[in-house]
């Protein structure tokens, strides 16, 4: 089975982090590369995530993360950063760095194989069950994450 996987919300405490970084007084470069300097990404990972890595093959393994330029000049530069940062090399044979709707991307990284979206997003899961619906949705709802909603969509799988 091969897996694209999202980041935020799904292996990487957002929340968690975000909460560090204006507890330290680091507000202020949240979205900036620049905070990397002060922190670990590996540290906000959710307790499950480099045990579940470690048991799939890299080859198997690949990040799809949203880029969200609307957070400001340097956000793009704050999401590759980050992922350079979570040093995942030996866990995933790639990372994709997107804009927009994840089905387009996902369609370009279907290779036919069976293949498992995992996202918290639903609106993602909606885009790529309209453009690829032979992809098993995984809609992830981590704990204390309260913006996600179940879906009413019989092909996509809600996990906790």
């Amino acid at each position: 089975m091969r897996y694209l996987l999202d980041f935020d919300y799904t292996l990487f405490n957002a929340d968690a982090f975000i909460a560090q970084v204006e507890a330290d007084g680091r507000g202020e470069t949240l979205i900036t590369p620049q905070i990397w300097q002060h922190y670990q990404a590996r540290d906000f990972f959710y307790d499950d995530v480099l045990d579940w890595l470690a048991t799939k093959d890299p080859a198997d393994l690949h990040i799809l993360t949203a880029m969200t330029p609307s957070l400001g000049d340097a956000a793009c530069e704050f999401q590759r950063a980050k992922l350079k940062n979570a040093a995942l090399d030996d866990y995933v044979a790639g990372t994709t760095f997107m804009i927009g709707d994840k089905g387009p991307y996902v369609a370009d990284l279907f290779d036919g194989r069976p293949t498992c979206f995992v996202d918290d997003s639903l609106l993602h899961h909606d885009s790529v069950q309209a453009t690829v619906p032979k992809v098993i949705s995984l809609l992830i709802q981590r704990p204390g994450v309260t913006h996600v909603v179940p879906s009413p969509n019989a092909a996509i799988h809600t996990v906790a």
